[in-house]
């Protein structure tokens, strides 16, 4: 069942009693994929990047990709927490995240860049995390517009590099020329969608 932003609702809660009968710990996102039911975000890109060989190709990559994953969720958390919190809190919270928060994980993003000497995040070649933090530099992007603050990577050259790369990876051409990345980046009911 595939669910659109703003429709997730009906579907969603249409679906999940037949799936938490499955999987007790069901939630957007998951994966079907024959008898097998995958929840929470890190474990469905973990699931995928392991089925389609983006886990890295060995047991360093693999590490380094887990580590991404899980320090990518951090931040992930952060956003979540500021575009579902209270409204009254939101556009103050929102800019302290870029002054604050975005600079520290951008350049820890960075310095793992740079300590590892490859193009992406676990090797030189994209790998499973680098689909999420492609995401969460994208959505900072936007965000920062919205706000009608500077964008971010503006101040991380490497990183910038790293979202051009992938935004022109020929490979995800029909990615990004479909309809999925048109898609509003939250629910509609956050403060920023």
């Amino acid at each position: 069942n595939k669910l659109g932003v703003d429709d997730w609702r009906e579907g969603w809660w249409e679906d999940k009693p037949k799936l938490f009968e499955k999987n007790t710990f069901i939630n957007i996102p998951y994966v079907v994929d024959g008898e097998t039911i995958v929840s929470q975000s890190n474990a469905v890109l973990s699931y995928l990047g392991r089925k389609y060989k983006l886990m890295g190709a060995t047991e360093a990559e693999l590490t380094k990709a887990e580590q991404a994953l899980c320090e990518i969720i951090d931040l992930r958390n952060k956003v979540v927490g500021i575009c579902y919190g209270p409204k009254e809190s939101y556009e103050a919270s929102a800019k302290g995240h870029f002054e604050t928060t975005i600079p520290q994980y951008y350049e820890k993003f960075d310095k793992w860049l740079a300590q590892n000497g490859t193009t992406y995040l676990a090797a030189n070649t994209i790998t499973a995390p680098d689909f999420h933090l492609w995401e969460m530099l994208d959505q900072h992007e936007a965000w920062s517009t919205s706000l009608g603050l500077p964008k971010p990577l503006d101040s991380s050259p490497r990183l910038k590099e790293y979202h051009r790369a992938i935004r022109e990876d020929p490979r995800l051409k029909g990615y990004f020329e479909g309809p999925y990345y048109k898609l509003t980046i939250n629910a509609m009911r956050a403060h920023f969608y």
